[in-house]
C-alpha cells in the first residue's frame, strides 16, 4: 500500500453533530483503496434548526465536542475536514465566465482558469446568501467543447 493520509468528515444536523475520521491507503500500483475508520462520534446537535444555524455559539460547541471525542478515540488532532451542512436554504447555481487567454501563441496557463473561475464567480447575490465554494464543470476552448482540467 502507498502512502496514508488521514480524511475526516462532519455532518452538522438539525439531531445530531456527527464526526468520522479515517485513515485512507490507496495502492498506487492497483489503484485498490484501503480505508480503516479510526475515530467516530456524534453528539446532540445545538444551534441548527431545519438545516440553518440559528446560534453559532451553541453550534460551535456541539461541533468541538463531537470533534474532540472522535480525535480521542482515533489519537489524531484534526486540521481540515469535509463539512456537511443541508437545509432548504442551501443552493446551486449554474455561471459561466469568459476570458482571454494571456498569451494567445502559448498554452492556456493556470492563472488562465484561475481568471476564468472568478469571472463565472462574479455572480450578483442578495445581501443574505453567500458564495462558498466554486466547482468548475466545463471548459470550452476557441468553441470546442469537452475540455475538463484537473489541477493539482
Amino acid at each position: 500500500m502507498g502512502k496514508t493520509r488521514i480524511v475526516a468528515g462532519i455532518e452538522l444536523g438539525s439531531s445530531k453533530v456527527s464526526t468520522i475520521i479515517a485513515q485512507v491507503q490507496v495502492d498506487e500500483v492497483s489503484l485498490e483503496i484501503n480505508v480503516n475508520v479510526v475515530g467516530v462520534s456524534s453528539v446532540e446537535s445545538r444551534g441548527v434548526k431545519k438545516g440553518q444555524i440559528v446560534d453559532i455559539e451553541d453550534a460551535v460547541e456541539a461541533t468541538i465536542s463531537s470533534v474532540e471525542a472522535a480525535e480521542r478515540m482515533a489519537g489524531y488532532n484534526l486540521d481540515s475536514a469535509f463539512v456537511a451542512l443541508g437545509g432548504g436554504h442551501v443552493e446551486s447555481q449554474n455561471s459561466h465566465g469568459v476570458v482571454a487567454v494571456s498569451d494567445p501563441s502559448g498554452e492556456i496557463t493556470p492563472d488562465d482558469v484561475e481568471r476564468v473561475v472568478e469571472a463565472a464567480s462574479a455572480i450578483s447575490l442578495p445581501s443574505s446568501r453567500e458564495l462558498i465554494h466554486v466547482l468548475p464543470k466545463e471548459y470550452v476552448v476557441d468553441g470546442e467543447t469537452g475540455s475538463k482540467t484537473r489541477l493539482v
